[in-house]
């Protein structure tokens, strides 16, 4: 190979190496001529053997030796010679000559590798001194007590070590290939410059031969451990007579080695060069001193490149899918064992694996709204979770950064270098967009690499989901997890809106992509998806769970939802603290309807979450129709304060059997004994009938309250009968306000439409506003419904005429009054009939809260009046016998008459026109005869008609009224004395009166009041006397009257 550093031969020059002398650890000088001939004799006879490939030496223990703590081996059957030389250098690779003496290799390239045995305290590594030194030159043995083993890979000379007992030195530096020096107990250190190559307990030797599986702590069968990967990489590449396909250029290329073979088969030198290189190197990644014994690839491809090396993921990758260089070192490694483990050496080696890559993807966190449309991110990121398997995890490589295909249009991914990267994210796209946002990218561990997806996660709101199965109608319940990515240290509330069935064919094609985004295909009927209604396919309320289903809690309602002309109630639920997710069950109601497939679609909101639409099928069980009549019941809406609330029962059908239902009152925002008393009870549908009622009663309170409060009314157990409908919400209205209201009295001409309009002002006194129910009635004037106008085409909106925004009625005349609405336009038709007729009229009546206001519509007619005709009969009574009814009819063919009057002469009596078509003549007192009563008609065009009707009055006997005495004085003792001339007053000319005295002192004769023959009065005993009289007619009619006689 070629290598900068070892250019610089000044580091190993001759003229530096000393001809005589071998310096000896115990201070003796090995003179060559000390040396006896049979000892320089056996010498040479064994370099010749080993010139020759013999085995010097018969029948001696292999090198790996037996089990033990340590020792050294008497003998090294080592037959490669190390003959070739390195390109670079243009010296010969290190080759040593045995001596039998000193059981070392010498140095037969003019140097030896020496070290001093004596503990070294300094802790330095120790140098490489270069002696010249013939072969045959003896050396005396020391008296050395150490151990000593042989690092092999094939055997690995220049490595240094230290022990933690002070022996440090290069391995081979003994002259035996490979060998270094150790105590029982050491830890010992093996190092190339700075690097570090291994750390191990001296228990680790098992024999004489250190392999690297021993260093690594495995067994000898191992071949895949990233240490001994590591070792075997590092140190292969190093060897120093290493050379590839082109020499020329001073690199080292470990995919083109020419030599390997020939270069292992001499063992492995580590050069002096290397090791001044590595001196204070630093990992690039770490900014530490590399130790290969955790490092990865990367950090030895950049270890290896700075000393003109190339092994990088690019030279690894062969079209085999096995790494290059690495394949070579890993086998070199087990031709090794067995080769040299003797009887350790295991039947084979563990099959090599496969490179894997473990990157589990990251999570990007980003805040939406401090993003300000900037979402930042690294490589750090996106490695959250990654292990590194070749190399460290800080030398996985990213690459191929890009937003996920979902989410290519939400803007722009920028890499801003050094692993930095940012989301522009494109104007107007919200957080709840950015649900799922993912980042795609490639991430390479060596040679292997694997798409990843990361995640993100926004802490700004947390993203709600929720895999829901579909369910069969008969399911009971429909269970769910919904899972939320953000915990919270507190309770966190949220609210389920469900979607209204009346919206099914607004929203057929927005669910239907909604299904289509979870993998589902809707099923529609008439090209119509069908929302589950609220309170019928399902029931209210919802339950939800955040102890996993243990326990369950009942959903609150905790607002309205006003976008529908019906109100509904909004329930409310909680994620509990620490919670990432809440159970949900859904109550399914079993109808007995056959009916498409319909879907329960609801939107959960809440303020520390984007808001998420769920939706799943409910599927119909009803094959075949239900022979009993079917349940239904309706929702009600009431006002406080009119009294009860009726919930109608309706039945499909009449029934020949006595049919009941039980019924029972359930609070939702509405609550017993405040809003409406707690009912229950028992239905009856007696034979024939298809209705029955079900009444509660509401309390009107004086507490202002936000509207509609909602309970419910829950039917079961029908008998001779089945429930199609189990459920009906009654909502209640405040009426703790004061309205201003008024309604307007158009006039309008017969067929047009007569516009009403209606004004509201509610007086809150700052309180916040809600729905208020409006009540409206048609009512008959001069105009009848349905001759003059049609109470059917009744209608009511808001909002301009050109785009009216109506109101729907709940079949008792009432409509809800949306938040924010002063002013509602009412209109009827009317009836353009051919009847002429006067101006007519009929009544609006509106009712809000305790408030009523009524308009008049007056319809002006646009026919030609036609006169009208009068006809009446007579009539016959007794004098003074009170009054006489008599019939008369006036009539237009029209339909315009306007008035009926009626005269007589003031001496004959008064008449009186009634309502019914008739007249009442009341004759004068005593009138008797023929009375003529004058009648008259007119219509509204002033046309009239005329005519008479006769009373004849009967006469008959009248009471006297009066009776007069002309005198009322008499002389005192005048016997006999006539008083007065008596005359009586009678109607009734010629009639005869009689007369009687009460004072039976006096008579009445030829009309004269007289004292009797013989009788006087004494006015000194009585100064007056009262006398009274009885006049009598013809007819026995009388009359009285007292008069005083003085």
């Amino acid at each position: 190979m070629s290598d900068n550093v070892n250019n610089n031969e000044d580091q190993l020059k001759e003229s530096q190496n000393e001809a005589d002398l071998i310096e000896n650890t115990n201070g003796i000088l090995t003179e060559p001529n000390l040396i006896e001939d049979e000892v320089l004799a056996e010498i040479e006879a064994i370099q010749a053997a080993i010139a020759e490939d013999e085995t010097p030496i018969e029948e001696i223990e292999t090198a790996a030796g037996e089990n033990s703590d340590g020792g050294s081996s008497s003998a090294v059957d080592f037959t490669r010679d190390g003959s070739e030389t390195l390109a670079s250098t243009d010296f010969q690779t290190a080759s040593f000559a045995f001596n039998a003496v000193t059981n070392e290799f010498i140095d037969t390239n003019n140097f030896v590798l020496t070290t001093t045995n004596n503990a070294d305290t300094s802790g330095s590594t120790p140098s490489i001194i270069g002696t010249t030194t013939s072969p045959s030159s003896p050396i005396v043995p020391s008296a050395d007590s150490s151990l000593s083993a042989q690092f092999t890979d094939n055997f690995v000379s220049g490595v240094s070590y230290n022990t933690s007992s002070g022996l440090s030195g290069f391995t081979g530096d003994t002259g035996t290939a490979g060998e270094f020096k150790y105590n029982i107990g050491d830890v010992i250190t093996f190092k190339v410059g700075d690097v570090i190559i291994a750390e191990f307990n001296a228990d680790a030797i098992n024999g004489d031969i250190l392999f690297l599986q021993d260093i690594s702590g495995h067994d000898l069968t191992e071949n895949n451990a990233s240490h001994i990967e590591n070792m075997a990489i590092f140190l292969q590449g190093l060897d120093s007579d290493l050379s590839d396909s082109n020499s020329a250029d001073g690199i080292l290329r470990t995919d083109s080695l020419v030599n390997n073979e020939a270069s292992y088969a001499t063992n492995i030198t580590i050069s002096e060069a290397i090791h001044e290189a590595f001196i204070n190197y630093i990992d690039p990644t770490t900014g530490l001193p590399l130790d290969i014994t955790s490092s990865g690839k990367e950090m030895i491809s950049q270890a290896l490149a700075s000393v003109g090396i190339e092994f990088t993921r690019d030279t690894e990758r062969d079209e085999s899918g096995e790494n290059t260089f690495e394949s070579i070192a890993m086998e070199h490694v087990t031709e090794t064992i067995q080769e040299l483990a003797g009887d350790r050496t295991p039947e084979q080696a563990d099959e090599r694996e496969i490179d894997t890559i473990e990157v589990p993807g990251g999570l990007i966190n980003f805040n939406f709204q401090e993003a300000d449309g900037v979402i930042t991110f690294t490589t750090d990121d996106l490695l959250v979770g990654a292990i590194g398997q070749q190399v460290i995890t800080a030398n996985l490589l990213v690459d191929n950064v890009r937003l996920s295909a979902a989410f290519e249009n939400i803007g722009t991914l920028v890499d801003n270098g050094d692993g930095n990267y940012e989301i522009q994210l494109n104007e107007g796209v919200t957080g709840k967009e950015l649900e799922g946002l993912a980042i795609d990218y490639r991430v390479e561990d060596w040679t292997v690499s694997k798409e990843v997806t990361s995640q993100t996660l926004d802490s700004f709101k947390s993203h709600l989901s929720a895999n829901i199965e579909d369910v069969q109608e008969d399911a009971g319940f429909n269970q769910f997890t919904l899972n939320s990515t953000l915990s919270f240290q507190q309770d966190s509330q949220l609210q389920i809106n469900f979607s209204s069935e009346l919206l099914s064919q607004q929203l057929t094609a927005q669910i239907t992509q909604e299904l289509a985004d979870l993998g589902k295909t809707a099923v529609t009927e008439n090209g119509v998806l069908q929302i589950a209604e609220y309170a019928d396919d399902f029931t209210v309320p919802l339950e939800y769970s955040n102890d996993g289903g243990v326990t369950w809690t009942a959903m609150t309602v905790v607002s309205i939802d006003t976008t529908g002309n019906i109100p509904r109630p909004i329930f409310g639920f909680e994620l509990a603290s620490g919670n990432s997710s809440v159970e949900i069950r859904v109550p399914i109601f079993d109808d007995v309807t056959e009916e498409p497939t319909e879907y329960f679609r609801a939107e959960i909101t809440g303020d520390n979450f984007y808001d998420e639409t769920i939706v799943f099928a409910i599927e119909d069980n009803d094959s075949v129709a239900s022979v009993l009549p079917q349940i239904d019941i309706d929702y009600v809406l009431i006002t406080e304060g009119q009294g009860e609330a009726i919930f109608t029962l309706t039945l499909s059908e009449k029934s020949d059997d006595v049919i009941t239902v039980e019924y029972d009152t359930a609070e939702l925002s509405a609550k017993f004994g405040v809003d409406f008393e707690a009912t229950s009870g028992i239905a009856i549908f007696q034979p024939g009938q298809t209705t029955a009622e079900i009444k509660i009663a509401i309390v009107d309170d004086l507490i202002s309250e936000i509207s509609p409060e909602f309970a419910l009314i829950n039917l079961s157990n029908a008998t001779n009968a089945v429930i199609n409908d189990a459920q009906g919400t009654l909502r209640i209205f405040d009426n703790d306000y004061p309205v201003n209201l008024s309604v307007s009295s158009p006039e309008v001409n017969e067929g047009e439409q007569a516009v009403f309009t209606v004004n509201i002002e509610k007086e809150l006194g700052g309180k916040p506003e809600s729905l208020a129910l409006v009540n409206l009635s048609l009512s008959n004037g001069t105009a009848v419904d349905p001759q003059d106008f049609d109470s059917s085409t009744l209608r009511v909106f808001y909002g301009e005429t050109s785009n009216p925004q109506y109101l729907d009625f709940d079949g008792r005349g009432n409509v809800i009054l949306p938040i924010g609405v002063t002013s509602l336009t009412v209109i009827v038709d009317t009836v353009n009939d051919s009847v002429f007729e006067q101006p007519e009229d009929f009544s609006l009546t509106v009712k809000v809260a305790n408030a009523q206001a009524t308009g008049n519509v007056t319809i002006l007619d646009n026919d030609t009046n036609l006169a009208p005709t009068l006809t009446a009969e007579n009539g016959q009574m007794d004098e003074d016998g009170g009054s006489v009814t008599v019939k008369f009819e006036a009539k237009d063919t029209d339909g315009t008459i306007v008035s009926t009057v009626a005269t007589v002469p003031a001496e004959q009596g008064t008449v009186v026109v009634n309502d019914d078509g008739t007249y009442t003549f009341t004759p004068v007192k005593d009138f008797n005869g023929e009375a003529t009563i004058t009648l008259v008609t007119e219509d509204s065009e002033g046309a009239t008609s005329s005519t008479t009707s006769k009373v004849v009055v009967n006469a008959i006997n009248d009471k006297p009224s009066e009776i007069v005495l002309d005198n009322l004085t008499v002389n005192e003792n005048d016997i006999g004395a006539v008083i007065g001339k008596l005359s009586t007053t009678d109607v009734d000319d010629g009639d005869s009166h009689t007369y009687t005295v009460d004072d039976n002192r006096f008579e009445v004769v030829n009309g004269e009041l007289k004292l009797k023959e013989g009788i006087s009065l004494d006015h000194e005993t009585q100064d007056s006397i009262v006398v009274k009289v009885t006049s009598t007619d013809s007819g026995q009619l009388s009359t009285e009257q007292s008069f005083t006689i003085a």
